[in-house]
């Protein structure tokens, strides 16, 4: 006899994604409170039968019968678990929100109940406080989870050379700043650092990127171009041995890309941009989209935001502007904030 797993609501856990500042002790306590609110499961699909609109009119729920209690249980899903699912089984997301739209539920389930059939592989739910699916998962990913990442950096030493400066942690990501205690250039309030990323819902591979920090605004900024992106590891295979050898070859490379970094910088705070900034109407909104293209900011974002900026605060030159692209992303999400910081960098070369 099949389980059943109703949908219903879908809802996403709220957090403001800003990224704040305190020790890693605390941010190490915080992932061993989200953990004890956290428990996986595995689905059977030969089992298992969804329903959709379960006793709501508002769109989707999922319901499960895992805990062994008997009886149907509400689980919401997250936006990100519901592209999961989707992907995995091959329903288009549009359809899905469409169905849920016109209360077509019938049709959503024989549709979804076939394609569940057909892809018929077990997968892994992650649920957070009992009723969030916070992600569906293949059985290779390895649960290398925040407090493991954490674990490593704890016992590792560089924290005598580093500084954290920025953190933000959730049921779904991990992310750590750091800064050397030394500037990256003499007189100026920049420093190097790198970043470490990860995702215990598979939103993305755990990273350790080389990282600028300016320390008066807070700004951050990577630069793949010169080699930025020290580590990569999907969450398949990883364990604490390997990350933690793999770590410590990753800041080894650090000092090298501060001296490049350094170069690129002082390269970008000698490039003009006054005259970009003077342009006619026609041909200044043509920078206003090169500028928008290149940092992945809006048109809007960057005349309301980025263009203020450099007239009031940074200096009219590539860096200057790098600056003020970096700035205006501080008010986004965080997931576009790191997209952005990521591409701020492609500027640097911007020169009139």
């Amino acid at each position: 006899m099949k389980d059943y797993f109703t949908l219903n609501t879908v809802t996403e856990e709220q957090n403001s994604e800003v990224i704040g500042n305190c020790g890693l002790e605390e941010i190490y306590k915080q992932s061993i409170e989200i953990q004890d609110l956290c428990e996986d499961f595995k689905v059977d699909w030969k089992k298992t039968f969804i329903q959709s609109g379960y006793e709501s009119e508002k769109g989707l729920t999922f319901l499960n019968d895992h805990n062994s209690k008997g009886g149907l249980k509400p689980v919401f899903m997250t936006k990100h678990s519901l592209s999961q699912l989707c992907q995995k089984i091959g329903m288009n997301q549009t359809y899905y929100s469409t169905c849920c739209d016109k209360k077509a539920y019938d049709l959503l389930d024989d549709n979804m109940n076939y394609w569940i059939e057909v892809y018929d592989k077990p997968l892994n739910v992650r649920l957070f406080r009992d009723n969030i699916i916070r992600g569906i998962l293949s059985e290779k990913f390895t649960d290398f989870d925040a407090p493991n990442i954490l674990e490593v950096l704890l016992e590792n030493d560089f924290k005598d050379e580093y500084n954290l400066v920025g953190s933000f942690i959730s049921p779904e990501r991990l992310h750590l700043r750091f800064a050397k205690h030394k500037g990256l250039i003499k007189k100026d309030d920049i420093f190097g650092g790198f970043t470490v990323d990860s995702s215990d819902v598979g939103r993305n591979v755990l990273a350790v990127n080389f990282f600028i920090y300016k320390k008066v605004c807070s700004n951050g900024l990577c630069l793949p171009q010169i080699g930025g992106n020290i580590y990569n590891q999907r969450h398949i295979g990883v364990s604490l041995k390997s990350f933690k050898n793999d770590f410590e070859k990753s800041l080894d490379r650090i000092d090298i890309l501060c001296e490049k970094a350094a170069e690129v910088i002082e390269c970008a705070k000698g490039r003009d941009i006054t005259d970009f900034l003077n342009l006619k109407e026609d041909d200044f909104e043509g920078f206003i989209n090169k500028v928008s293209n290149l940092s992945s900011l809006t048109v809007k974002e960057v005349n309301d935001k980025v263009i203020p900026l450099i007239n009031t605060y940074y200096e009219s030159t590539s860096w200057g502007l790098v600056n003020a692209v970096t700035d205006a992303a501080k008010s986004l999400t965080l997931e576009r904030r790191l997209e952005v910081e990521k591409r701020a960098g492609t500027l640097m070369s911007l020169a009139a």
